[in-house]
């Protein structure tokens, strides 16, 4: 009765009307978001336009609005991880996950809403509208893959290497060009915030020319000894590439982007710039060029290195006996003109301590530049025993995990015509090119020389 009568006075009593304040808080709110919605869209319109001339002939999305719809070919880690990104990106949606083993797609596919089971990537084109398809599986299918999807109008994400070898990467490349799609190759340093700032300081000069660059990969867990045995047993091409590409892309970039005024003198002889003032057309166009521009713009004979030599290491017996490396060092030299710059690569399976991934460039000014380990935690316990501050991140998904998302951000980018693909065929190339030296290198016990054709490809000189 008592509970009956509350709710007669309640439902009786007038609702306290809003605060006049906060009415119009809300109302100046509305539109503020309405405006920067607009904005958005005006901005994404311009970018499309200046990009619309220099990705001339490339497909794009033209509905700003819907989610661009996905396959994922792969039911590997690195499947699963593409899959999980674009699920949760607002901007995309998966339509559909490829895996030949029939279990796995339905397993994968069943995890996501929406999202249908495929044996054959043609068999899902076919059957789905599909924008853009991100190819996981191991590298010997990715020729096909590629190929399929750009004939039926889909853009390419592929995880690196593109290809088995230099000629099929072009041959990706060229399909995909001949059809109006882009191609883009998955290397995640290129999207991650702290090797992204190491880059930016690099171009700008904020280390002068570098002269020496050191990195560290360090893998964690270890892979079981089956893989190492099998494919994964080069770590030339399975893990270095990786640091390659930043690399090679980092030098290209400075090469591209150093101020004319600039004499690469010694340590601490830099002269200051000497820049005039620049009016706003001229300062985007700069900026666009320093961030983007320069990827196209350097001849590869400019800044692709001059020597390569590696040596390998195995843990066991076993691996000796196969032959099969689980350990390297690579010592990468430049010898040209404006280019004196030595590199070292270490690399290595089975670090205990969790995930090992740093970079430092020393330049000519005496400054240097780098990318530090990401914790696990920032936990740190000092006591009689000492300090400890725990082990690293676990391993590749905790470390790039927004490296990943920025990756899909940027590609949806290009595939609504907002931009390229960070990754040129060039820089493709090169970095397979050049991790091959550097097996060639090992296996011989010699350096390997690289130089250019008449048509500026790099090509590996006998030792």
């Amino acid at each position: 009765m008592l509970m009956r009568r509350g709710r007669r006075l309640l439902s009786s009593c007038a609702l306290p009307k809003e605060c006049p304040e906060r009415a119009a808080r809300r109302d100046l709110m509305s539109v503020e978001v309405r405006k920067a919605r607009e904005a958005a869209k005006a901005d994404a319109m311009v970018r499309r336009g200046a990009y619309a001339e220099r990705v001339a002939g490339v497909r794009i999305c033209s509905d700003l609005e819907r989610p661009i719809r996905f396959a994922v070919v792969g039911g590997g880690r690195m499947g699963e991880i593409r899959c999980e990104h674009v699920a949760r990106n607002a901007g995309a949606r998966l339509a559909a996950f490829v895996d030949v083993r029939p279990a796995s797609a339905a397993r994968l596919a069943s995890r996501h809403p929406g999202c249908e089971a495929f044996v054959k990537l043609e068999d899902a084109l076919e059957a789905l509208h599909v924008d853009a398809v991100w190819i996981c599986s191991p590298t010997p299918s990715h020729s096909s893959l590629v190929a399929a999807a750009a004939e039926r109008g889909a853009h390419v994400a592929v995880e690196k290497p593109v290809a088995m070898t230099v000629p099929e990467i072009r041959a990706a490349y060229a399909v995909c060009h001949e059809h109006g799609v882009h191609l883009s190759c998955a290397f995640q340093r290129r999207s991650d915030a702290a090797y992204s700032a190491v880059s930016d300081a690099v171009a700008n000069g904020d280390v002068g020319d570098p002269r020496s660059i050191r990195a560290v990969f360090r893998d964690h867990p270890a892979p079981p000894p089956a893989f190492l045995a099998d494919a994964g047993g080069d770590p030339f091409h399975d893990l270095a590439t990786h640091d390659l590409d930043f690399i090679l892309d980092l030098v290209k970039r400075r090469v591209a982007t150093r101020d004319d005024d600039d004499d690469g003198g010694g340590a601490h002889e830099q002269r200051p710039r000497q820049r005039q003032p620049l009016d706003d057309d001229v300062l985007t166009h700069h900026q666009w060029f320093r961030d983007e521009g320069y990827r196209r713009a350097v001849a590869v004979d400019k800044y692709h290195p001059d020597e390569v030599y590696a040596f390998g290491t195995s843990s066991t017996a076993d691996l000796r006996d196969k032959g099969v490396f689980d350990a390297a060092t690579v010592v990468l030299k430049w010898k040209k003109p404006a280019l004196d710059i030595g590199a070292t690569l270490d690399i290595a399976r089975g670090s205990t301590y969790g995930y090992d991934q740093r970079l430092e460039v020393f330049g000519t000014t005496g400054a240097a530049v780098s990318v530090e380990n990401a914790p696990d935690a920032n936990f740190k316990s000092a006591n009689h025993r000492g300090v400890n501050v725990g082990k690293l991140v676990h391993s590749f998904p905790q470390r790039f995990d927004h490296a990943f998302a920025t990756e899909l951000d940027h590609f949806l980018d290009c595939v609504r015509g907002h931009g390229a693909p960070k990754v040129t065929s060039n820089d493709a190339v090169l970095a397979t090119t050049v991790a091959e030296a550097a097996k060639i290198s090992a296996e011989r016990e010699l350096p390997v020389k690289l130089t250019t054709n008449h048509r500026g490809d790099v090509l590996i000189l006998d030792p």
